[in-house]
């Protein structure tokens, strides 16, 4: 019935009823202010101007229709877009109970079949067993490094020092967090995993004292919460309502959403302080306040397993056809009503008695055994397996997890080094969502620094060697430092300043990149520095080649014995440089520190040297 037909039924008094005009009256009222309120919206809202070849162009796209707003123009008279087509009257209770076209119920029931449970407490054992820690953030530190002309470290170590305390206290807080319940880290972990595999709608509610300090944060069915629109589709701001408790079939609470300022604070009036909800999805959609769970995601591919079990429960508990029929071979006078009465004490006899089938039952005469065709494959387990697979799928556990090995073929060993890498990159986006969940909470909950995040440990690669290497090529090709790495495996950097320094790492040596610049023209080999030799000028300390200018110092040691040609042959290469009178520079590199100094000690005049007693044997041997 329209406000029209309202009216008019109004008009109409009942026989020997009261007077309703005064009703009648009140309601003309409302409908006019209504109309009003539509006229004054349409007037204030502004439009766009039109390009006139939309309208002229042959074939063209025409003009668009004015708009007519649903929602408050903004101060410029344009109106802001709505977040999707949400149905009307949501926030009204019922339409919480079918979120959709699966009901809660549902996922409750689906939660707990044995093979979604199994991939649940796999899932919830992977996290809830792993240690963690509250750290200095890195991103900040580089942040901080940036500005300050100190290395990361330097600036992690200060703020380590500086936030110690307040890590204390956080790491004091997470270890019981639902104190109220007993509820430790790791079986408070395994509730927010529960709510956010079962359903996706991951609500906690922060208990404060009266002088507002967070004391306790207890996991709520997140079934019960029901997330308010306001006309944008979006969630409400505080101090509106943003959830409802639907408990019963009506609503038992209002609470806020936990906003957050532009300074990470929480946007809370003092008055409204214990309505704080904290309600979390991992998958976010724009048609929808809820989340999507792998529960839900798995439902198809449920159902399809869930029916296939179901025929295989009734091969066992309802079958009846019996695997070998006897011909009697007299004429059967049996009417109808007798064939049914025979076949329904036929059918009750073999129904869910397996060993009963096996024996042989005797047919009426002109009755043929007909056996039912034989399908191999329905009774398959690989047909089963990839069932499992496509569940398995959704909540990202392998089939090994699950107790099924799976043969690999010829590179097995290679394929299951495959299946832990998919696995580990998969594991780590769970990790960093939840460290991301904690880390948020902490900051905005228990106003944490933003120096200071949570984060699990244990996730590292476990090919060490693999890592190693990984780590020994950044540091080779200067990716970075010494005290980088040292630091990410957890080592007390060191304190020299060459540590933080990045090397090149060579055949012939370690160059530092600090002052290469400066050390040779670009496209010039920059060698390793000498440690005993004199450093070639106009090359920085440090970095660059040290040459032999006619010094009596020796020149680098070689870590390798060189052999008998080699040490020959560069002490005729020497006198040679001796006889051109010492042009240049000449560096020693298959000759020791002793061999070098006898050399040029017993070298004089441009002469080719003069062989010592003790290098006779060598330069006489190379001969």
């Amino acid at each position: 019935m329209g406000i029209r037909d309202a009216i008019k039924a109004l008009r109409t008094p009942p026989s020997g009823g009261r007077d309703i005009s005064a009703d009648v009256q009140a309601l003309t009222h409302q409908v006019k202010l209504a109309n009003d309120g539509i006229s004054q919206r349409n007037m204030q809202l502004a439009q766009l101007p039109v390009d006139p070849e939309w309208r002229n162009a042959t074939f063209g796209p025409d003009w668009s229709l004015p708009p007519d707003a649903l929602d408050k123009p903004n101060e410029q008279g344009f109106v802001d877009p709505r977040q999707y087509q949400y149905p009307v009257a949501w926030n009204i209770p019922g339409r919480h109970v079918f979120r959709g076209h699966v009901s809660w119920d549902l996922l409750k029931e689906a939660a707990d079949q044995p093979l979604f449970r199994a991939c649940i407490e796999i899932r919830k054992q992977r996290i809830s067993t792993l240690d963690w820690c509250f750290r200095i953030s890195p991103q900040y530190a580089a942040k901080m490094a940036k500005s300050s002309g100190k290395s990361q470290q330097e600036i992690e170590e200060d703020l380590r020092k500086q936030y110690q305390d307040e890590i204390d206290e956080l790491t004091a807080f997470w270890q019981v967090p639902d104190r109220k319940n007993g509820y430790e880290f790791s079986d408070w972990m395994n509730l927010v995993q529960e709510e956010q595999l079962t359903w996706d709608a991951l609500a906690i509610f922060p208990s404060r004292t009266y002088g507002g300090d967070l004391t306790n944060l207890t996991v709520l069915d997140g079934s019960t919460i029901k997330p308010l629109l306001d006309e944008k589709g979006g969630r409400p701001t505080p101090p509106f309502p943003a959830y409802q408790q639907i408990l019963y079939g009506y609503p038992r609470g209002d609470y806020t959403a936990d906003t957050v300022d532009r300074d990470g604070k929480l946007v809370v009036p003092d008055a409204y302080n214990s309505t704080q909800l904290i309600y979390r999805r991992r998958v976010v959609r724009t048609w929808t306040p809820y989340g999507f769970s792998p529960t839900e995601q798995a439902l198809l591919d449920g159902q399809l397993w869930a029916k296939r079990f179901q025929w295989m429960l009734a091969e066992y508990t309802e079958g009846s056809q019996s695997t070998q029929y006897l011909v009697q071979k007299q004429q059967s006078d049996w009417d109808a009503r007798q064939l049914l009465q025979y076949e329904k004490y036929l059918n009750d006899r073999n129904s869910g008695k397996t060993g009963q089938r096996y024996r042989s039952p005797l047919l009426p005469y002109g009755v043929e055994p007909a056996n039912s065709p034989a399908i191999p494959e329905r009774y398959k387990a690989d047909y089963d397996l990839f069932l499992i697979k496509l569940q398995a799928m959704h909540f990202g556990v392998t089939m090994p997890e699950l107790g099924f090995s799976e043969p690999g073929g010829l590179g097995s060993a290679g394929y299951h080094e495959g299946q832990e890498d998919i696995q580990f990159r998969k594991d780590l986006t769970s990790v960093r969502w939840l460290n991301s969940f904690v880390t948020g909470i902490s900051r905005t909950h228990l106003n944490m620094s933003d120096a200071v995040e949570f984060s699990f440990l244990g996730l590292d690669e476990e090919d060490e060697t693999a890592a190693d290497q990984i780590d020994h090529n950044r540091l080779a090709d200067g990716r970075a430092t010494i005290n980088e790495n040292r630091v990410k495996i957890g080592l007390p950097p060191f304190d020299f300043k060459e540590a933080d320094m990045p090397m090149l790492q060579t055949a012939r040596g370690v160059v530092f990149l600090n002052g290469a610049a400066e050390a040779a023209p670009p496209g010039v080999l920059i060698e390793p520095a000498e440690l005993n030799g004199e450093i070639t000028p106009g090359t920085a300390d440090g970095v660059g080649s040290a040459k032999v200018q006619g010094s009596p110092k020796p020149a680098r040691p070689v870590k390798k014995a060189p052999s008998a040609a080699d040490a020959a042959k560069e002490i005729e290469q020497f006198g040679k440089w001796l006889a051109k009178g010492s042009p240049g520079e000449f560096e020693f590199r298959a000759l020791d520190d002793e061999t070098a100094e006898a050399l040029l000690k017993a070298s004089g005049g441009g002469q080719p040297p003069k062989v010592s007693p003790s290098l006779q044997p060598l330069y006489s041997r190379a001969r």
